[in-house]
């Protein structure tokens, strides 16, 4: 396989809470894909030769889940657990993508500098019972913790991960 790191559109969050119960939620996610990138922190200065000397501190990765389009009532209910976890103080890691089990992030929910997060919206695709769900939710995460390296992983040498089902990207 020549993509890294995944290319399953499903992901799973891992709830751990205060007694350390994991609870894992994985989502369906067949729109949109969740995108991820990563911010990197350096410490940088000119000398007086007009060079520049720079040394990595650390990074962080960004999520950015987004069911605009659609979210369905199951994988709404999963988000209404994940949302109240953290309320509660629960650790979330997120698993990007489930083909590649061993890429595993502590998130919190991006919060502005005043601690408030984005606005979220909640409204159902179409007035009625039968409704395909709802649209609207954007949700963005970022690791807890910093990190020094940069993790590729071929999801082709993970223990228990079958390629079969992958033939639509042959």
């Amino acid at each position: 396989m020549n993509s890294r790191n995944g290319i399953s559109k499903q992901f799973r969050f891992h709830i751990i809470d205060n007694n350390n119960v994991e609870t894992v939620l994985e989502f369906s996610f067949k729109h949109r894909s969740l995108r991820y990138f990563m911010d990197e922190k350096y410490c940088s200065a000119q000398l007086v030769d007009g060079s520049i000397k720079q040394k990595f501190l650390y990074a962080h990765h960004y999520f950015e889940i987004d069911w605009a389009e659609l979210i369905t009532g199951e994988d709404a209910d999963k988000l209404a657990s994940v949302i109240n976890a953290e309320r509660l103080g629960y650790r979330l890691l997120l698993e990007p993508h489930t083909d590649v089990p061993s890429l595993r992030y502590e998130v919190v929910q991006l919060k502005d500098d005043d601690g408030l997060t984005e606005k979220m919206e909640f409204s159902q695709i179409i007035n009625h019972r039968n409704s395909a769900g709802n649209k609207g939710v954007v949700r963005n995460y970022r690791t807890k913790h910093p990190h020094y390296g940069w993790e590729i992983v071929d999801p082709s040498l993970q223990q228990g991960v079958s390629t079969i089902g992958m033939e639509e990207f042959s």
